[in-house]
């Protein structure tokens, strides 16, 4: 096989990366939960979606099980059977690839599930003092209003950040999926990670690929950044 100049390497490494996304957008937390600083990065630091720094904490990351049983999504309340993760308030909607485009594999969680505001946790087993890096790909449902969709996410009792994104350009085919990430530390041997829904109505944030490594290096997160590719509907971060 003849040798790849640096150019052609670069842009082949340049389609793998970006071509299957619609979004990205990396954040790093530092000195706390909220308020941290955020500057722009440039091209040449993003990488694939949800890399595989290390093994993943979470357990059906993906919301692959169960599978759905409907044409096209199945509701589940709180309570019921989401398998590795708990419903812990309103409902959620597990939908199948057969309604909308996932983030990746075959289905994805709308957080409002049967008109009401939905939570979701899964509690995991982590190193006291270690870093890691929590990523997920979100997005919002289409479907109906409000165009700008809101949720929370907390790391045990500390809440990691309030999000919204806006949908107004988004369609069944072309979710606009962006993807998160922050630096987090467990503080114990166990935490528990959630997701809440802060959308009224029945057309709530939509979640995928929830990944928790261990951190071994400081890849991806060097200092707070972000940055968002392509700037269509991108996730608003709040100021």
């Amino acid at each position: 096989m003849d040798a790849m100049d640096p150019t052609s390497r670069n842009l082949s490494r340049a389609a793998r990366y970006l071509a299957p996304l619609a979004a990205i957008a990396f954040f790093s937390l530092t000195g706390g939960c909220e308020g941290a600083d955020r500057t722009p990065v440039s091209l040449e630091d993003l990488v694939e979606a949800c890399p595989d720094v290390s093994a993943n904490l979470v357990e059906d990351g993906g919301f692959e099980s169960p599978v759905v049983q409907s044409q096209e999504y199945d509701p589940i309340v709180a309570g019921g059977n989401l398998e590795a993760w708990s419903v812990d308030g309103g409902a959620v909607d597990l939908i199948s690839s057969r309604f909308w485009q996932p983030a990746r594999g075959k289905q994805s969680l709308d957080l409002d599930g049967s008109c009401g505001v939905g939570s979701i946790s899964q509690q995991l087993r982590t190193i006291a003092g270690q870093d890691y890096q929590l990523c997920f790909a979100l997005t919002g449902n289409p479907g109906g209003p409000p165009a700008i969709k809101s949720l929370e996410i907390w790391w045990g009792d500390q809440r990691v950040d309030s999000l919204t994104v806006d949908v107004s350009f988004s369609t069944f085919k072309r979710m606009g999926w962006t993807y998160v990430h922050y630096r987090v530390t467990a503080s114990a041997d166990s935490v528990v990670l959630s997701f809440r829904s802060t959308t009224p109505g029945c057309y709530g944030p939509v979640l995928d690929d929830v990944k928790v490594q261990k951190m071994e290096s400081q890849i991806l997160m060097r200092e707070p950044t972000w940055t968002i590719y392509p700037p269509r509907a991108p996730a608003r971060i709040p100021s």
